[in-house]
């Protein structure tokens, strides 16, 4: 995908258009990408050409298009109310123009892990399959709207009033939101497990989680690309040096051992918050 986005944007990234192949019974995996129906020419997807009708970029008249069960919050936006609209909502208009492939494989990433998880009673991995549920059902429903709208010749206007009237672009940044607070947890403790060689968590899970946050956004804006998506992945649960640079950064990045440091820290004030919120409540019995 880092590869193909620098020549194209395939804007259709879902489970039924990437095809795994495997020699024989054993890894490796390889992996490809079809359909390219709805792709656009990387270099014109962005660009203010005069080759492009009234010399806009290709975001701004094309349709959006591609399974809408696997869209970010800005193609539901896009939707709704057009490109006109969207150009004048930031971070909603950064994200659609660079994150659609990121989000589809990302969210084509969690269904695939979701689905493969079994019954589980570790909370993080419990909240997450909730969280995903929750999305995929809302995301489903708007979906059939929208095919059964297609299949029936119906009345787009009137499905993108209904959907402008119920507030479906903010409904899927809540459940997106939902599914990226669940992620976040599940971080935490499998960065804790793989950083420590505890075995609770599979080598790596850090990573992988690391990686999707990347790639799963709620409408907010997200300073990440392909190669961030494959830095993170490479980690392997653990923490490498910088490479060094030229000019000093203004913020430092964020690594996986400063995230779990965070997490302990904040626990620890939780504790301490909690403890002192008893010693101000009255023994039970007593008047309040």
């Amino acid at each position: 995908m880092a590869a193909i986005s620098k020549v194209t944007y395939h804007r259709d990234v879902n489970a039924h258009n990437i095809l795994a192949h495997l020699e024989g019974d054993r890894p490796p995996v390889s992996f490809g990408l079809v359909d390219f129906g709805l792709a656009v020419d990387a270099s014109t997807w962005m660009d203010v050409s005069a080759a492009n009708p009234l010399g806009k970029s290709e975001w701004e008249y094309l349709d959006v298009g591609g399974d809408c069960r696997y869209w970010p919050v800005s193609a539901w936006r896009q939707f709704e109310a057009g490109c006109k609209v969207l150009s004048q909502e930031e971070p909603l208009c950064t994200e659609y123009q660079t994150h659609l492939d990121l989000q589809g494989l990302g969210l084509t990433a969690l269904q695939l892990l979701t689905s493969l998880l079994p019954a589980t009673e570790v909370p993080e991995l419990k909240g997450l399959k909730e969280a995903w549920r929750a999305y995929w059902d809302d995301a489903s429903a708007y979906w059939a709207s929208l095919l059964e709208t297609f299949r029936s010749g119906g009345d787009w206007c009137t499905l993108k009033q209904d959907f402008i009237a119920r507030k479906v672009h903010q409904l899927m940044a809540t459940r997106l939101g939902a599914l990226r607070w669940a992620l976040h947890r599940a971080l935490g403790a499998a960065a804790a497990a793989n950083l420590t060689g505890e075995d609770s968590w599979p080598p790596g899970s850090a990573s992988l989680f690391w990686a999707l946050l990347a790639m799963v956004s709620c409408g907010e804006r997200l300073e990440t690309g392909w190669s961030e998506v494959c830095t993170r992945l490479a980690r392997h649960g653990y923490v490498l040096p910088e490479p060094k640079r030229q000019k000093p950064r203004k913020e430092p990045k964020a690594t996986l051992l400063g995230y779990t440091n965070k997490l302990k820290s904040l626990t620890a004030k939780v504790q301490e918050l909690s403890m002192d919120f008893e010693r101000l409540l009255p023994p039970l019995g007593e008047a309040r």
